[in-house]
């Protein structure tokens, strides 16, 4: 099995430490179509394990929003949510449409599928692209960290 994922490009958790799914989010997974579910599950993972690589993040909490999954880091004021849905019968990853994340995302991986300033939308039957994957929720989950380190002339 390769050192960065699973069958068709899925995260290998196996070995790992499983994050317990809380009842009302786990009823969030169930209710999108199998392959999403796998998808989004795998995505839900790649947050977790980016998020422990991320000091400055606190690491993730886990919690509802929209319906739908969502993870905002623990410390206040580094950066945005990431919540997971079904958009067009796809998997897909959202984050704040009034942040530039969407455009930088589209610079680091533009032969993904966008929508508008919200979504990255992900193939179900593809290998998820763990690396973009990875640099795309670090991003955004240190997104107002980075935002305060820029310093501008005066």
């Amino acid at each position: 099995m390769p050192a960065d994922g699973g069958a068709k490009g899925r995260p290998d958790i196996r070995g790992k430490e499983a994050h317990h799914l809380a009842h009302e989010v786990a009823a969030a997974f169930d209710a999108v179509t199998d392959p999403v579910r796998e998808v989004l599950l795998a995505v839900r993972e790649a947050v977790f394990a980016t998020a422990a690589e991320l000091p400055e993040t606190g690491g993730v909490r886990e919690y509802l929003a929209w319906g739908q999954p969502a993870y905002r880091p623990r410390r206040d004021g580094v950066g945005v949510a990431v919540r997971l849905g079904e958009q067009a019968g796809r998997p897909a990853m959202f984050v704040h449409c009034r942040t530039t994340l969407i455009s930088d995302f589209r610079s680091m991986a533009g032969y993904l599928e966008f929508e508008g300033r919200r979504a990255v939308l992900f193939d179900p039957v593809r290998p998820l692209p763990l690396t973009e994957l990875a640099a795309m929720i670090e991003r955004a989950l240190t997104y107002h960290h980075r935002q305060a380190a820029v310093s501008w002339p005066t």
